[in-house]
């Protein structure tokens, strides 16, 4: 195992040390191997709609209400849910945007739609389903 972690094949669990960190995760066919805060941070409030390579971004939210969800709200978007709520309405108003779908299983919908990104935690991360992008940690 350590040769293959040193050819990077299992980089992706090293980076995570707490089993409440979130790994951000992208469809294996995406050929980024990293994303920023702030560009994940666009992408997830759709104010970014393609990756750096022109693939079009696609965000994919755990189901409403779970605590995943509400953890990614707060680790990356600074939101409470009912800010959330609050930004989508008013991006439906204003610029005709919905909200990203969310799914029951946002790995197995990463695994199917190309140019996708979504979190999981990391006890929850299957190597080869989908590629691991970066950490967002527990604090």
């Amino acid at each position: 195992p350590l040769v293959f972690a040193l050819a990077g094949i299992f980089h992706s669990t090293a980076y995570a040390d707490h089993p409440d960190d979130i790994f951000i995760v992208t469809n294996t066919s995406n050929p980024m191997d990293s994303v920023s805060n702030a560009e994940l941070k666009a992408i997830f409030l759709k104010q970014k709609g393609r990756w750096k390579n022109g693939v079009k971004a696609i965000p994919i939210h755990a189901k409403e209400g779970t605590a995943l969800r509400k953890e990614l709200l707060r680790r990356l978007l600074n939101m409470e849910p009912s800010r959330e709520r609050a930004y989508w309405q008013e991006q439906k108003i204003k610029r005709g945007i919905l909200p990203p779908p969310s799914f029951s299983s946002s790995l197995r919908a990463v695994f199917h739609i190309k140019g996708s990104v979504s979190y999981v935690y990391r006890s929850d991360y299957k190597e080869g389903v989908a590629k691991f992008l970066m950490v967002l940690d527990s604090e």
